[in-house]
């Protein structure tokens, strides 16, 4: 009986999987922060294994994105984003070890708070700036995006902010972003198989989900809802508004 509710919970898993793929594509983002919104507040796995699968999942799609090619990446910004972020994902793990022990509370609080600001930083593109950032405005953002990436999986949000609104073309955003993303997951990875290691049951749903997300990708791209792209921005907003609520008041 008890085998049987394990795998009805990987399921509603892979549903949400589904669910979060079809809305990163129709809408650019958001894929982390529902799966991380939603798998914990329904109390189908613990936040650090979510977080795993999530980083997988990532790892995998961005070095696909990647293997196109690096020509078009911002290398000296981007390695100033990479050398503040990597250090404060170590920083993030310890910080999710410790909350995940004693502080489960106060845990779910702030994966609450961070998807809920996280949907508010990306509810709107920012605009592009006449002049591109100095390097300490990368550093600072990185050191966020790592922060998040080791807790909760969800570094995109400060760092996506910060590159949309640098004065480069639309290909060097997407693939510097690129280059972060699959660093960041590959360090976030490494990290954890070293410190506690990673279950094979995380390994194995992770491999499970990987053709669910394409899949579900290809059907948001191909039959993408008739809205406006704000609408759908606002649609996404309004549900990691509702699971991260779900998440603080548990």
């Amino acid at each position: 009986m008890a085998l049987s509710g394990e795998y009805f919970e990987y399921g509603v898993i892979l549903l949400v999987i589904a669910g979060a793929s079809y809305v990163q594509a129709i809408s650019g983002f958001a894929f982390a922060l529902i799966v991380m919104g939603v798998v914990p507040s329904l109390n189908l796995m613990p936040v650090a294994d979510a977080a795993i699968i999530v980083t997988i999942l990532a790892l995998v799609n961005t070095a696909t994105a990647l293997s196109k090619g690096f020509g078009n990446i911002q290398w000296r910004k981007a390695g100033t984003s990479l050398a503040f972020s990597i250090p404060s994902i170590a920083i993030g793990l310890y910080l999710l070890d410790v909350m995940s022990g004693s502080h489960l509370g106060t845990l779910r609080i702030a994966l609450g708070v961070t998807i809920l600001f996280s949907g508010i930083m990306l509810l709107k593109p920012p605009h592009q700036d006449a002049a591109e950032s100095k390097w300490p405005s990368f550093a600072l953002f990185g050191f966020f995006s790592g922060l998040l990436s080791g807790l909760f999986s969800t570094g995109g949000p400060p760092v996506v902010f910060q590159f949309y609104r640098q004065p480069w073309s639309l290909p060097v955003v997407r693939d510097s972003l690129f280059l972060l993303f699959f660093v960041g997951s590959s360090m976030r990875t490494v990290m954890v198989a070293l410190d506690t290691g990673i279950q094979t049951r995380l390994l194995i749903l992770s491999a499970i989900a990987l053709p669910v997300v394409v899949v579900f990708t290809k059907v948001g791209q191909r039959y993408a809802p008739g809205f406006s792209d704000m609408a759908i921005r606002r649609a996404v907003f309004a549900l990691l508004s509702v699971t991260a609520l779900a998440l603080m008041v548990r």
